[in-house]
């Protein structure tokens, strides 16, 4: 709720997720204006005490950056609703960050082990870990100095606990096939409309701008064993000449 005297960036992280609603009632064919009609009421499926978890968390985050220019954002959804139960943090410009695509990183690499279990590579299989190497093509990829091997030959579960990236790219790129692992990331739920280069090798470590709404509704397709839901953020709406949502 937004008071007098509301921080900043509650009343800013409010106006963008009241924008995320319109939004939502509009894709539903509920105009603002409908919307804003005397004795409506809207409620949306966002959990008082989890927006405000997140809120705390995407601010606390931020103050970790000196400089001030770190923007945190978080989602969670509810994997067996798809719902929406907290969205925190914005832009400069006030957009919703949550809404905001961003290059993923790492958490791209669920979509190379969606693929690997589809094509009968178990948990249990073993790669060369050795950092730097070289993949077909000639790009050069080295782990993350902050976590590097703990061996020089590990299984696929030892290298997504370390996330190491020799393992992952050389899995996706020489073995899979990247057009396998994006195949993948859209069967989980990523828009059809990101299209991450499958001639790209580093499309296998997350250069790909995906917004984290799309990844967290492919996460909570996995976690749900595959049933993939819409993710909404208004629940209900009722008023008169509304029919119920």
């Amino acid at each position: 709720m937004v008071t007098p005297g509301s921080d900043q960036r509650v009343v800013v992280a409010t106006k963008a997720l009241l924008g995320e609603v319109a939004a939502d009632a509009a894709k539903r064919g509920l105009s603002t204006t409908a919307l804003t009609q005397p004795a409506t009421v809207i409620r949306t499926t966002l959990r008082r005490t989890a927006e405000q978890m997140a809120q705390r968390a995407s601010a606390s985050t931020e103050l970790l950056d000196v400089r001030a220019r770190l923007r945190a954002g978080l989602i969670v959804v509810k994997p067996s609703t798809g719902e929406i139960i907290a969205a925190a943090g914005t832009a400069d410009d006030g957009r919703l960050l949550a809404s905001t695509p961003e290059p993923t990183g790492s958490v791209f690499k669920l979509f190379t082990l969606l693929a690997a279990a589809q094509a009968g590579v178990p948990l249990t299989a073993r790669f060369d870990a050795r950092s730097p190497q070289t993949l077909r093509g000639g790009a050069v990829i080295s782990n993350f100095a902050g976590d590097p091997s703990p061996a020089p030959v590990v299984t696929l579960e030892t290298a997504t606990a370390h996330s190491l990236n020799v393992v992952f790219a050389k899995l996706a790129v020489d073995q899979l096939g990247l057009p396998a692992v994006i195949t993948a990331a859209h069967m989980a739920g990523i828009p059809a409309t990101v299209t991450p280069s499958p001639q790209d090798p580093f499309t296998s470590l997350g250069n790909t701008p995906m917004a984290p709404e799309d990844v967290a509704n492919a996460y909570a397709t996995v976690q749900s064993g595959g049933l993939r839901c819409p993710i909404p953020v208004l629940a209900s709406s009722t008023g008169a000449g509304l029919a119920p949502l």
